[in-house]
């Protein structure tokens, strides 16, 4: 048994990934969950069951953990810190993925991730045990910018706290890139851009955003002239009218 403490906290990821590396029946125990002060109505074993099924699907997987009866207090003795352990000792050696394999980071923020990784470490699994594997459904979240509206003011890639979005200026344009396995759907860029031009959608796992470092362009316009106005804290005290500190 594991004591993860509350399933508000756990991912769908994390429940399949210890499916496809322990190769077991998964089972939720859960107690005393009514008398939680954040428990919303319903019940979380069978929520966090719904969304592992609802993920499996998507992936074409056949699993659902089995919601249990409250637990029969039998002693836990691990903790969920070694159960992300164990999973990890288990992928060494078997994953690609950066922060598991030891690899340097894609980007310069330096953020872990671990639902996202989680979820590709899962995806890596069924690739390498089923040949021709492919995702149709639209499982990835991604910023989309409508067209005519981005301004190139910069300020969702200021605030992205996971470095999926980036950009740079080259032959008199600015181009905007996302990498789409670095999004969370965590919607800040959305809120923080004052032309409304940010959307978010859904994009299909295909071979080339799992396997390679991908950015995929979400605008390209004609660059600011006045290089001064193009500095990050001129266009973000020019849009949010808030002093710029220097140590």
């Amino acid at each position: 048994g594991v004591s993860v403490g509350c399933f508000n906290g756990v991912s769908p990821a994390l429940i399949l990934l210890a499916h496809l590396l322990l190769n077991t029946k998964i089972e939720l125990h859960s107690s005393d969950c009514e008398r939680c002060p954040i428990h919303n109505g319903g019940c979380p074993t069978q929520v966090l069951a719904d969304d592992c099924e609802t993920l499996c699907e998507k992936l074409g997987v056949q699993f659902r953990p089995v919601c249990a009866e409250e637990n029969d207090g039998d002693e836990i003795s691990l903790g969920r810190r070694r159960i992300f352990s164990q999973l990890s000792d288990r992928l060494h050696g078997i994953s690609e993925i950066t922060s598991l394999s030891g690899g340097a980071p894609k980007t310069d923020k330096v953020f872990t991730m671990p639902e996202r990784e989680m979820l590709i470490a899962a995806i890596e699994l069924l690739k390498a045990r089923r040949p021709g594997f492919e995702i149709s459904e639209k499982i990835f979240p991604l910023p989309g910018v409508i067209s005519g509206k981005c301004s190139g003011c910069n300020i969702c890639t200021l605030l992205c706290p996971t470095g999926c979005l980036s950009d740079k200026t080259e032959d008199g344009h600015f181009k905007l890139t996302a990498d789409p396995m670095r999004c969370t759907n965590c919607g800040r860029c959305i809120e923080a851009c004052p032309t409304q031009a940010m959307v978010m959608r859904g994009i299909p796992g295909t071979e080339a955003v799992i396997s390679d470092s991908v950015r995929i362009v979400l605008t390209e316009i004609s660059a600011q002239k006045d290089e001064e106005e193009q500095t990050a804290e001129a266009r973000m005290k020019k849009i949010f009218d808030v002093p710029i500190y220097r140590s």
